[in-house]
C-alpha cells in the first residue's frame, strides 16, 4: 500500500508531466539548426501517452539527419564530433 506521500508525490509527478507535455505539444515548429552540422532540423511527428491515462499529445520533435538515430555514436564517428 502506498503512503500519502508516495501518492502525493506521484500525483504531483503526473501533473508536471502533462503541463510539460500541454506546453510542447502547443508549440509551432520553428525553424532551428542543428547545432552539429549546421543544417535546418527536421520536424518528427510524434505520439505520447501517460500510462494509466486516457491522456494523448503530438508533439514535433525537433531531429537532425546528421545522425541516423538522432544520437552522435564514437565508434562511428571514430571519437570525432
Amino acid at each position: 500500500m502506498k503512503s500519502d506521500y508516495m501518492a502525493e508525490r506521484e500525483a504531483s509527478l503526473e501533473i508536471a508531466i502533462k503541463l510539460f507535455l500541454d506546453d510542447v505539444a502547443s508549440r509551432p515548429a520553428e525553424p532551428q539548426t542543428c547545432s552539429r552540422c549546421g543544417n535546418e532540423m527536421e520536424y518528427l511527428e510524434t505520439t505520447f501517452m501517460l500510462f494509466g491515462t486516457d491522456s494523448c499529445w503530438n508533439v514535433l520533435l525537433p531531429i537532425c539527419r546528421c545522425e541516423p538515430n538522432g544520437a552522435p555514436n564514437k565508434e562511428r564517428n571514430h571519437g570525432r564530433n
